[in-house]
């Protein structure tokens, strides 16, 4: 059983590995610079609308991040971007992302921004680099760690000079994310082999991690993906330290970083249980009450560092659902439940079309205004507000009495308005309408999940999904096109990967929690290309543990004498052939 043991897990990796990593590290750098700044330079003004390939524009969900990360850094903590800009609505409460993605952006606004003391600049960047240097430090060399502190002052300085509260400096920002992940990747399959061969497949994975498209497209795009590949590449990491050497600090680490996943993306909540209930069930030398103490922990932990944002979710909104990371849920469920995602071109994904405004129904029996309403919405105790504000007409006529009498068959049109309903209100009806929707078409809900999981994984209208990515996505032709050649060649390799770990009675479980909760997350909602990123990066992973099986059976066959690892020690057995 080549598993390795904990001492190979602790050990500090060689020189020349520890080297030729950073190197790899440096040029996935220049190569996400070199998009930045040359390819695909940010366009003078941000938008609503995607861009071409001349530059990259600012929208969409990138939009709401930043602007959303420019109100954090003013003062005004998790407030509805669009409204506040666009809109003319003022100050409204907003959770449409979990907490950690406009945090990230409103630090880099707010210490980046030259307006910004000095002091108060370089007291937090002290903090941050402390923390990291040492982190490198103690878990990875003392080189690594020198590196990483050298780097980031560079950083830090050259963010404060070229003014860090920009579109531009914030791609950067992301890309150093994406980079740091390379060397993660790096030492995460360095950790998975173990041996005298884990160092050449961390290589291996430096290297396509380097340049995959698919992982650098993300890094110039300034949204969530970058920051959630770096921790999704740290739960995998911390996965395995502590399958193979469950101590209550690895333990500790690996719940942060569950935790931590779902405070970036909110799908990543299904990563506690998936991860850590059959993780502690195959975990070696552990009795049943500490199998289910450790997964008591780490639901511990992820309970007590998502606490915070759930309760204040339920102290300033009217109907937050309770335990979930945001109320946008409805927005991204209801996008993907119509006729045109159930039946026509858009099978499997969005379309913008789904959740029109006014909402307009029929009465469906003699009621009351109100009662209709609510029948309508599909969700009590709405009608009065929005019917008292006239955002109410029956056959368009504005009617303002909730309890004024319909008929059978009355047409009534319903204006979901920002300023009558909460962020969470407007959620409750758009989850009210996807389930309805659903429930109306159940026969169709299984032709329809598949269709959305095999877009997610490019197996179903790929080239159609490809011509999204660039033309709704901008996420660039060629670019795009790259990355889909690069999936469909690593993804057999990866399968390969998956039984030589197999072979090696190394646990599949930190991967292949990742992909349910892609799987069942596209599943529910839609596939699309960047939320794939962290099965992505299990094909990284897998993949270049394939090539160097492959690598090291073409050295044996070649080679009288057979390297072999001891499971015990970890050391090398030579066997005469």
């Amino acid at each position: 059983m080549a598993t390795g043991s904990s001492d190979s897990v602790t050990r500090a990796p060689s020189r020349r590995f520890t080297v030729a990593v950073l190197g790899v590290v440096g040029a996935g750098f220049v190569l996400r610079l070199a998009q930045i700044f040359v390819a695909r330079p940010t366009c003078p003004r941000i938008t609503t609308t995607p861009t071409g390939e001349d530059c990259f524009r600012v929208w969409g969900d990138a939009v709401y991040g930043y602007w959303q990360g420019s109100l954090i850094a003013d003062g005004h903590w998790f407030k509805d971007p669009v409204a506040w800009f666009l809109e003319g609505g003022g100050v409204r409460e907003a959770a449409g992302k979990p907490p950690l993605y406009p945090m990230f952006l409103g630090a880099l606004s707010r210490y980046g921004s030259p307006s910004t003391p000095t002091w108060q600049a370089a007291l937090v960047a002290l903090v941050v680099l402390a923390a990291a240097a040492w982190a490198c430090r103690r878990f990875l060399s003392p080189l690594v760690g020198g590196v990483v502190l050298v780097a980031s002052v560079v950083a830090v300085v050259a963010f404060r000079v070229a003014d860090g509260s920009s579109p531009t400096s914030a791609r950067v920002a992301f890309a150093i994310c994406g980079t740091v992940a390379i060397g993660l990747i790096a030492v995460t399959v360095r950790d998975m082999v173990g041996g005298s061969h884990g160092e050449r497949a961390g290589l291996i994975a430096a290297v396509i991690a380097a340049l995959h498209p698919l992982l650098w497209i993300n890094d110039g795009m300034l949204q969530v993906e970058s920051l959630y590949a770096l921790v999704v590449v740290w739960t995998i990491l911390a996965a395995y330290r502590w399958w193979r050497s469950p101590t209550t600090s690895a333990l500790i680490v690996l719940s942060v970083a569950l935790a931590a996943a779902a405070m970036i993306r909110a799908e990543g909540q299904l990563l506690v249980p998936v991860t850590m209930i059959p993780l502690a069930w195959r975990a070696r030398g552990l009795g049943i009450a500490r199998k289910v103490g450790s997964v008591a922990v780490a639901f511990a932990v992820a309970l007590v560092m998502w606490s915070p944002w759930l309760v204040w979710n339920q102290a300033r909104f009217e109907a937050a659902p309770v335990g979930a990371m945001t109320t946008g849920s409805g927005a991204v469920l209801v996008s993907a439940y119509c006729d045109e995602t159930f039946f026509g071109e858009a099978l499997g994904y969005w379309a913008a079309h789904c959740f029109e405004m006014p909402r307009t129904f029929a009465a469906e029996r003699d009621t009351t205004l109100g009662d209709a309403v609510d029948d309508g919405l599909e969700a009590d105790g709405l009608a009065t507000r929005l019917i008292e504000a006239g955002a109410v007409t029956v056959s368009g006529v504005d009617v303002r009495d909730p309890d004024a009498e319909v008929g059978a068959g009355d047409e009534i049109g319903v204006t979901l308005r920002k300023d009558v309903l909460d962020d969470s209100e407007i959620d409750l009806v758009a989850r009210a309408t996807a389930l309805g929707y659903a429930t109306d078409h159940l026969r169709r809900v299984p032709v329809v999940a598949v269709a959305r999981v095999a877009r997610m994984y490019d197996l179903y209208r790929p080239f159609d999904t490809l011509r999204i990515n660039w033309q709704v996505e901008g996420r660039g032709r060629l670019p795009s096109t790259l990355g889909l050649v690069v999936h469909w060649a690593l993804l057999p390799v990866a399968v390969a990967g998956a039984v030589v770990l197999w072979r090696r009675r190394v646990t599949l479980v930190p991967l292949l929690a990742h992909v349910v909760a892609v799987t069942v997350t596209a599943a529910m909602t839609f596939g699309v290309t960047r939320y794939r990123v962290p099965v992505d990066i299990c094909e990284i992973l897998l993949a270049s543990i394939a090539i160097d099986a492959w690598w090291s059976g073409r050295d044996r066959s070649a080679d009288p004498v057979d390297v072999r690892t001891d499971p015990e020690t970890d050391s090398e057995l030579h066997v005469s052939t």
